[in-house]
């Protein structure tokens, strides 16, 4: 394959993976010129059902306020293809979430950014770049087995190493989590 043609299809890839529309949980739209400009995007996948998601509510909620002073847009993402707008917007509402919750029936966002576990957080830059795919902290060792305090935060140090101008040192790392239910068949989005 020509270089020509690899460079192309990577400006493909990367244009097709931040080029979506996703309405949250009250019918707002929210698309790429809304965070194109942010210097970075969290996206935290996460289930209703799923109580080491529902676990991480407080660190999420933490989290979004204190980046937010330093130009970081936050999103829940809800990718149960059962779920409805009105029970992600009460489940938001129990867990005190305030970061707008999209809707991702269909899982167009969950393909696009590899994820099929939750809790999943993806961190991007203003370019649409990955540059962090996991787990928040290493609290849970293994299903069934958690740590109150963790050892490493893996998303905080992402986003630092990222927001002062390093690589991140470790781009992805492996969740502990629930399964995302699998997409039903034959729905458009």
């Amino acid at each position: 394959m020509s270089t020509r043609i690899a460079f192309s299809l990577l400006m493909l890839l990367r244009t097709a993976a931040w080029d979506f529309q996703l309405k949250d949980a009250r019918g707002v739209p929210h698309s790429r010129d809304e965070w194109q400009h942010k210097r970075a995007v969290v996206m935290f996948f996460v289930s209703t059902e799923c109580p080491i998601s529902n676990r991480y509510a407080p660190t999420i909620n933490r989290m979004a306020h204190e980046y937010a002073v330093k130009d970081v847009a936050f999103y829940l993402v809800q990718s149960d293809p059962d779920l409805t707008s009105q029970a992600a917007e009460q489940h938001a509402r129990e867990f005190a979430i305030s970061i707008p919750v999209l809707m991702d029936p269909t899982q167009l966002l969950a393909a696009k950014m590899d994820v099929s576990v939750t809790p999943t957080a993806v961190v991007l830059n203003s370019s649409g770049e990955i540059k962090y795919r996991g787990r928040v902290d290493d609290r849970n060792v293994d299903l069934g087995k958690y740590r109150d305090t963790p050892k490493r935060e893996d998303l905080k140090i992402a986003l630092d190493e990222m927001l002062s101008g390093k690589t991140v040192s470790e781009s992805e790392t492996k969740v502990i989590g629930c399964y995302l239910p699998p997409p039903k068949k034959g729905v458009q989005e």
